[in-house]
């Protein structure tokens, strides 16, 4: 089962806009110190969009699954844009370099671009870190020449744990 490392940021709360550039520095510190050197792709989650497990229960399900497309039935955000591009996940390649960056940009659009594509505040919980030589880059045409490289599939969709190399959990 692949391990779960906890990061303690206590003052990372929706009750207040976010110190990004902290709580990503913070993010990036434990992805270089569990990763560092390994070419890997992260997925970003929030317990909000899984209302019916606790954190825990969701990682249990997550490292039972290698994902957390535990539910075949449910749809996510702009489902009918993407349905055609048979995605897995929605993720990014980690860019050891500018990671802090990253990471903070991260925290941004989970408090500040979720309020406009959900009319509501997500927090940032949960960071899959998946090998990224188990996983297929899939480009998502967003037309006038923008193609987005967040969109992958499992190249083993039989073996998803085997991708699933740690969990980040958020506290």
């Amino acid at each position: 089962m692949p391990p779960v490392f906890t990061v303690s940021i206590p003052k990372y709360r929706l009750d207040q806009n976010p110190d990004s550039k902290a709580v990503g520095m913070r993010l990036n510190e434990a992805i270089r110190t569990h990763f560092d050197g390994q070419s890997i792709v992260f997925r970003c989650l929030s317990i909000a969009d899984h209302p019916n497990h606790s954190l825990d229960s969701l990682i249990e399900t997550i490292q039972q699954l290698g994902t957390d497309k535990y539910d075949p039935d449910r749809k996510g955000v702009l489902h009918d844009f993407y349905e055609k591009y048979h995605l897995d996940m929605f993720a990014l390649p980690y860019d050891f370099s500018r990671g802090a960056e990253i990471m903070e940009e991260t925290v941004d659009n989970f408090y500040e671009g979720a309020l406009q594509d959900r009319g509501f505040r997500v927090r940032l919980d949960l960071i899959l870190v998946y090998d990224s030589s188990q996983l297929e880059f899939v480009p998502v045409d967003y037309g006038k020449g923008d193609f987005g490289r967040d969109g992958f599939r499992f190249m083993h969709p039989g073996e998803k744990q085997k991708a699933l190399i740690g969990i980040i959990k958020i506290c």
